[in-house]
């Protein structure tokens, strides 16, 4: 079906008030540089086309000065979406592996340039995900840390600690083997359809900090049978949370979902 005008006006009209911004010196040579490719194209081929690649080519370009584009496209995932829908903006995962500790799952991992995304899938559809922050600064070095906004929270991912995000930890996991990670589960209640949102900090994500040490105090005491309240309280004070996660209550099936130190060097 041929487009409407009103449509082509629209898509226009949002491509170039986007690009007016000038950010840089950087911003404005990509600007120049796209709208001229535009205009050779629409040239040499149809505007249907030109207008659905141009925009995939500003969707590249706006990814390397601002966040807007990773937002929105986490913003549309939802525990119960079907993986169908969902991966027509993800596209294909790069692994996939089936869960041990339960049958019938499989974890899907996409790995972006911001961030890698794992969807807990049973049956087609999404019973959970995790968020894990990746260190990218582009092409523009001012760009900050990729910090989502952390579900069912006005707070965001790698800008504040444990301790500004609670006061304490009911429970926790960690480990210091295989991966080095420690996550907190924070029951939802009502409000999240009584699932369960998980913070944590892994090693490959973005600024761990301190980790592998403070991990490891923790991980001592536990062997020794002593009490761990002083050292996670300075774990608590430090760290950061670099992932967010949304499931079940199940901490080893999360805990599962993420791949080892091995496993994200081998496939990524």
């Amino acid at each position: 079906m041929s487009p409407t005008e009103p449509e082509d006006a629209t898509t226009s009209s949002v491509v170039i008030e986007a690009l007016s911004s000038p950010l840089s010196t950087h911003w404005q040579k990509a600007k120049s540089g796209f709208l001229y490719l535009i205009a050779m194209m629409i040239g040499f081929g149809n505007w249907n086309d030109t207008k659905e690649l141009s925009y995939s080519i500003y969707q590249g370009i706006q990814a390397n000065f601002t966040h807007h584009v990773e937002e929105q496209l986490l913003d549309r995932i939802d525990v119960g979406n079907y993986l169908a829908y969902v991966e027509q903006d993800l596209g294909f995962p790069q692994v996939v592996k089936r869960s041990r500790v339960e049958k019938g799952l499989e974890f899907r991992y996409y790995k972006k340039n911001k961030f890698l995304l794992t969807l807990i899938v049973e049956t087609g559809r999404i019973s959970g995900y995790l968020v894990q922050t990746l260190d990218y600064q582009g092409l523009y070095s001012q760009l900050s840390a990729f910090s989502p906004v952390i579900p069912f929270s006005d707070k965001q991912l790698n800008l504040g600690t444990y301790s500004q995000s609670s006061p304490a930890a009911e429970k926790y996991q960690l480990d210091d083997f295989n991966l080095v990670y420690y996550m907190e589960p924070y029951p939802l209640g009502a409000k999240g359809m009584y699932a369960t949102l998980y913070l944590g900090t892994v090693e490959y994500g973005v600024n761990p900090g301190d980790l592998s040490d403070l991990v490891r105090e923790v991980a001592k005491k536990q062997t020794l049978g002593d009490q761990t309240n002083e050292e996670l309280t300075l774990l608590r004070d430090r760290l950061k949370p670099n992932m967010y996660g949304i499931g079940s209550d199940k901490g080893e099936l999360m805990a599962e979902a993420l791949l080892t130190r091995y496993e994200y060097n081998t496939y990524f």
